[in-house]
């Protein structure tokens, strides 16, 4: 029979494994933490004439936070800053956002609240049609 000082030391061993597990996923397959753990960092809401982009980047400041923008993506990298010890937040943010449909760069926005940043990428407009005379 296990007394229970061995049955806690064998407690502590298993648990501390599993919180190594997603950390190996992410060492042997590339992936960032959020991925290894299955989770996006992102949501991506098409509202017809507008992508809206919704990241989650908390403990960075607004101003490590920087957003580029191609035709068919968005871009983010952010780093928080030592201060939240909390091991399930990443140190650094690489968010790649695919896009089904062009953008207009130039009209691209992006504002950061409370650990999420917000970024409005309006569609380009489509072609029109030309009335034949």
């Amino acid at each position: 029979m296990i007394d229970e000082s061995e049955f806690r030391r064998m407690n502590e061993k298993l648990m501390k494994m599993l919180s190594a597990l997603p950390v190996m996923v992410m060492i042997k397959t590339g992936l960032g933490l959020s991925e290894a753990l299955g989770r996006n960092r992102y949501t991506l809401k098409d509202e017809g004439d507008k992508y809206v982009i919704i990241a989650e980047v908390p403990g960075a400041s607004k101003e490590d936070v920087k957003v580029y923008a191609r035709e068919d993506m968005i871009y983010v990298y952010a780093e928080r800053k030592v201060g939240l010890r909390i091991e399930s937040i990443p140190k650094k943010y690489r968010i790649k956002v695919k896009l089904e449909e062009p953008i207009n760069v130039e009209g691209v926005k992006a504002r950061y609240e409370n650990g999420l940043l917000i970024i409005e990428a309006p569609k380009k407009t489509p072609g029109k049609e030309i009335e034949v005379k």
